[in-house]
C-alpha cells in the first residue's frame, strides 16, 4: 500500500489516497480498513462507487477508522480508497495501519475463508514553512 501524497505541510487539509496494488494472490479485494493515528482531525472518508463505507468513531467526533466493504476489486487491479483529513501542526511521521480483505466471491459454499493482508502506510508531516515535495 502506498499513500499519495506521501508528504504534507503541518496543519494542512488534503485528500490522502490509500492505494493497493492488487488483491491477495488470485483473490479479489472485498474490504479495506484504515486506522487513523492520533492527531489527525477533520476526517472525512470518501465514498467509493459500489462500496459501503463505515466510519468507526473514537471518543469525541473524530473517526478512528474507516472501512470500505461490499465491493469487489479484481485481483489483478489496483484500487484507491481516499480520506480527507487535517494533519497535526507538529512535524513528524504518521502511521496508518490498514487491513485488506480478499475473498473468493465465486465460491458457492462457505468453505472459502477470506484472506487478509496487513499494510502500514506512512505520511510525513513537514513544518508549515517548508517547501512540500515528495521524498
Amino acid at each position: 500500500m502506498t499513500l499519495a501524497p506521501s508528504m504534507l505541510l503541518a496543519g494542512s487539509v488534503e485528500v490522502v489516497e490509500f492505494k493497493v496494488a492488487h488483491g491477495c494472490g488470485a483473490l479479489p479485494t472485498t474490504a479495506f480498513r484504515v486506522e487513523l493515528p492520533a492527531g489527525v482531525e477533520a476526517v472525512e472518508p470518501q465514498p467509493k462507487a459500489g462500496w459501503t463505507l463505515a466510519v468507526e468513531p473514537a471518543t469525541g467526533a473524530t473517526p478512528r477508522a474507516a472501512t470500505w466493504s461490499g465491493g469487489t476489486l479484481p485481483a489483478h487491479e489496483a484500487g484507491v480508497f481516499s480520506i480527507r483529513m487535517k494533519v497535526p501542526q507538529a512535524p513528524g511521521m504518521l502511521l496508518f495501519p490498514a487491513l485488506q480483505s480478499c475473498e473468493d466471491i465465486t465460491a458457492k459454499t462457505g468453505s472459502s475463508a477470506p484472506r487478509t493482508t496487513h499494510h502500514q502506510g506512512m505520511l510525513v508531516v513537514v513544518p508549515a514553512g517548508s517547501a512540500k515535495q515528495a521524498p
